[in-house]
């Protein structure tokens, strides 16, 4: 089973700060990898000047690029929908032990 640490957002556009955290998370977790999570639809939020889902997925796998611990999940957008975190951890349930990362602004 491996230790999957999940850490969403809009990610427009993705940034040092996330890397940071999903780094440190990876670190101090012992976690086996980290995936940022791109929001399809923010619920509860306008994703201001939003280039587009497919943009912004993209953002994130240039921002992880050449670095294998960590990965991005497309869960999120290629559901129809609000993007509610308990619908991707039900999605994601299964056989891998996850563990949902916020950062201090979603705290």
């Amino acid at each position: 089973m491996a230790r999957v640490g999940l850490l969403g957002g809009t990610f427009n556009p993705p940034h040092l700060a996330h890397l940071v955290c999903a780094q440190e998370a990876f670190l101090q977790l012992g976690l086996d990898r980290v995936l940022l999570v791109p929001v399809g639809v923010a619920p509860h939020k306008v994703v201001d000047a939003d280039p587009g889902v497919a943009h912004r997925v993209a953002m994130c796998e240039a921002a992880v690029a050449g670095d294998e611990r960590l990965g991005v999940s497309h869960a999120d957008v290629e559901r129809e929908g609000p993007s509610y975190t308990v619908d991707l951890l039900r999605a994601l349930s299964g056989a891998d032990e996850l563990t949902f990362i916020v950062g201090g602004d979603m705290a």
